[in-house]
């Protein structure tokens, strides 16, 4: 689990840097924006913590079943990353988004972070 949650935190660095290097080329660097994302991150650091709780709090309770919530949440937290990742790459390398994974991951829409209306 500690690789887990090893793996989580290097998509969620991978992910600032990646949207900080997007939004320079685009010259789009906004505090607002770069606050945002950071409260998200502490939001999923939030969910991770709950986790954690919720197993130990199964394994004090010998529930005689293991609940694997921490690996469930990391996962989630991962593919969510990665997805983002891949966008911040696109607007790097625009490339990237008529590639397979870039068809794949990324958003249909515009930049990152841009609402379909």
């Amino acid at each position: 689990m500690e690789n887990l949650l090893i793996a989580t935190i290097l998509c969620m660095a991978l992910d600032v840097a990646t949207g900080v290097a997007g939004a320079v080329k685009a010259g789009a660097l906004k505090s607002g924006k770069m606050r945002e994302g950071l409260w998200h991150k502490a939001g999923f650091f939030g969910l991770i913590a709950l986790a954690y709780l919720l197993e130990f709090a199964a394994s004090v309770a010998d529930l005689g079943i293991s609940v694997p919530a921490v690996s469930a949440v990391c996962a989630f937290v991962i593919l969510t990353e990665v997805v983002s990742i891949v966008e911040n790459l696109c607007v790097l390398n625009p490339d990237i988004k008529d590639s397979p994974v870039g068809k794949t991951l990324a958003s249909p829409g515009g930049e990152p972070g841009e609402k379909e209306e």
